[in-house]
């Protein structure tokens, strides 16, 4: 009996461990920031996604005046979000899609849906432009704007 107790347990706090209330999972940013940090780019990362990481992808793309940085994040069922991170600029769209005004803590930002099927989230905090985008056609999840939300506000 004592046994099934702890087997049931230590069950629950391995689920528990893994996915957050709100359906997000936790993730551990610590090398990506770190490897992030050997350039001179100290964004903040989320501590939560919408699914589990199965591998992740940075990219730069050097600029003279600053720096810009693309995180691809994969997920073990096929999931795909990149977060694109741009210094000392604050970007302005020029195109057609319909951006909504939503609160991201205390922080303002826009979500959009655009026609090819893209969940975007972007935001601007300590000089830094953040674009976050779920690919629903590349991915086999659909995630809610509020997930998207939770997954920014988990940033630091």
């Amino acid at each position: 009996m004592k046994r099934s107790f702890i087997t049931a347990l230590m069950t629950v706090a391995f689920l528990v461990s893994g996915c957050s209330h709100d359906g997000l999972y936790r993730f551990n940013h610590k090398s990506l920031l770190a490897e992030l940090k050997k350039s001179g780019f100290a964004p903040e990362l989320p501590t939560e996604l919408p699914f589990k990481v199965k591998s992740t992808n940075i990219t730069e793309a050097p600029q003279p005046n600053n720096k810009i940085y693309t995180i691809d994040f994969h997920g073990t069922k096929g999931e795909y979000l990149s977060l694109q991170m741009v210094s000392n600029m604050n970007v302005k769209y020029n195109d057609d899609v319909k951006r909504e005004k939503v609160k991201i803590g205390d922080i303002q930002g826009q979500y959009a849906k655009n026609k090819p099927g893209a969940l975007m989230l972007n935001w601007n905090h300590n000089k830094i432009h953040y674009d976050m985008t779920y690919y629903i056609k590349k991915s086999k999840k659909k995630i809610s704007k509020k997930a998207m939300i939770k997954t920014a506000e988990s940033f630091n």
